[in-house]
């Protein structure tokens, strides 16, 4: 029964529900802190459920009800069709954002947004066999292999120049330490010699996926990477969620 002309909240669509009516939650998405948007199928119970007696109202009056309920639509119309456009935007793109990243959890990798940790280092003389980058994309983590001589140590993972998917190339065959060849989660990366931009899906704890990207940038000859930490400072990137991130490293032209 609709009760909106006998809410508090007029401008919403509230009905009322017989006793022990049942429903079967179709989908629930957390939008934001407090604010959830759950798509209910109603059900039919095993048992009967009592039926309202209907009420006949004399025509006139029923008249005047039509007349009254009219006018209150016409004001409440375009208060209520603001809302209800602002919250199927929200809700057709959270919608687009679910189809293009899949039921995938996401990866945890370093924010490429926060560019406070991103800086530039000149090459070293000399330095330890895995921490020998390529031009283009180099990722960077932490060996986990106990037998190998730069176990526990942040190796350099050359993946060169080419448009890597972070969720879906890096596989044991691609995302390895280079020493016992074993496969290495990525946190980080860096680049050199390269025109180098990313884009992706990231999300923050308790927040709803967001699309971001960076525009192209210039690595010259030296080691551009991203200083991370568990939570980003003035001087570091933090670390986030990505349910996807697509990052493309191509020649610098000469």
């Amino acid at each position: 029964k609709d009760i909106r002309k006998h809410s508090y909240y007029s401008t919403e669509d509230e009905i009322l529900l017989p006793p022990a009516t049942q429903f079967e939650v179709v989908a629930c998405l957390d939008a934001a802190p407090d604010l959830h948007v759950i798509h209910l199928k109603e059900t039919l119970p095993p048992f009967p459920l009592l039926q309202p007696i209907p009420y006949a109202i004399p025509q006139k009056a029923a008249a005047v009800c039509e007349l009254l309920e009219t006018k209150a639509q016409k004001w409440d119309h375009e208060a209520h069709s603001s809302k209800a456009t602002k919250l199927q935007n929200f809700v057709k793109e959270m919608d687009e954002l679910r189809k293009e990243v899949g039921g995938n959890a996401g990866v945890s990798f370093v924010d490429l947004s926060d560019t406070n940790g991103y800086k530039r280092v000149k090459w070293a003389t000399t330095a330890p066999k895995w921490r020998i980058a390529v031009h283009g994309i180099n990722l960077e983590g932490f060996c986990s292999n106990n037998k190998c001589e730069a176990y526990g140590k942040r190796v350099i993972i050359g993946i060169g120049m080419r448009i890597f998917d972070l969720l879906g190339d890096a596989d044991p065959s691609t995302t390895k330490c280079p020493m016992c060849k074993q496969y290495v989660e990525a946190t980080t990366c860096g680049f050199n010699n390269c025109y180098w931009r990313w884009e992706g899906v990231k999300q923050l704890p308790q927040q709803p996926p967001i699309r971001c990207s960076g525009d192209w940038k210039v690595a010259d000859d030296a080691y551009h990477y991203f200083d991370q930490t568990l939570k980003g400072t003035a001087t570091t990137s933090g670390t986030v969620i990505w349910r996807k991130l697509i990052i493309e490293a191509k020649p610098l032209k000469n």
